[in-house]
């Protein structure tokens, strides 16, 4: 498989034995990285504190825009609004896919 050569070749390279991944957006695609893998997959989901990431995304300017770059985040958006009530829903949303695959 293509993806994994990549990634192992890569950690071949530096000596180690593993390689991690920690794309946040991936929380929408475990069931294809599970199918990916074979289920040879050891997952850690760090939950952050709802009002900190409600907070960071608030504050950033690359979220603030109508349209920001990240699909994710511009998804978000479109669905929820640009606001700290927006950003909770998101939150929610994410860890309640968490939850459900977990």
């Amino acid at each position: 498989m293509v993806a994994r050569d990549i990634l192992d070749s890569y950690t071949d390279q530096r000596g180690k034995s593993r390689w991690v991944d920690k794309t946040p957006n991936y929380y929408r695609h475990l069931d294809f990285i599970n199918e990916l893998f074979a289920s040879e997959v050891f997952y850690l989901f760090m939950i952050r504190h709802p009002l900190d990431t409600i907070a960071s995304l608030d504050a950033s300017p690359y979220f603030r825009e109508s349209e920001p770059q990240d699909p994710e985040i511009a998804s978000a958006v479109r669905r929820f609004g640009c606001s700290r009530i927006g950003w909770a829903r998101y939150w929610s949303e994410v860890n309640e896919t968490l939850h459900a695959f977990r």
